[in-house]
């Protein structure tokens, strides 16, 4: 069981270009992004974050949210803009809804937008 969690959180855009030293999944629901404001962000997703060929990125604008399904592989938020607000949807409860993979140094990406 678990319940939703709505919050609204603000995002700090990173030094360019980014380096990607970290992947997340959330293997016991799905969580939703809206951006509040109209500034595109940036979404970094993979099926496997020990295989750099898995990786993907996309530019987002302002008006488009996106749902990662259970389990999805994706980077935390990458907006281009201080203060940059977003809805997000989650699921909160019992269980450990949250697992994080270190990229090691060798395998590390760096984002150039």
């Amino acid at each position: 069981g678990g319940s939703v969690n709505v919050s609204i959180v603000a995002a700090s855009p990173r030094p360019m270009p980014i380096a990607i030293k970290l992947m997340e999944r959330h293997p016991l629901g799905s969580q939703i992004f809206y951006p509040l404001q109209d500034r595109p962000w940036l979404v970094l997703v993979c099926i496997d974050p020990r295989d750099a060929s898995t990786f993907r990125s996309f530019t987002a604008t302002g008006r488009q949210g996106i749902n990662y399904a259970r389990n999805t592989w994706h980077h935390p938020l990458l907006v281009f803009d201080a203060g940059s607000r977003f809805l997000v949807i989650d699921r909160k409860g019992p269980g450990n809804n949250f697992e994080e993979v270190s990229l090691e140094p060798s395998s590390e990406l760096v984002l150039m937008v």
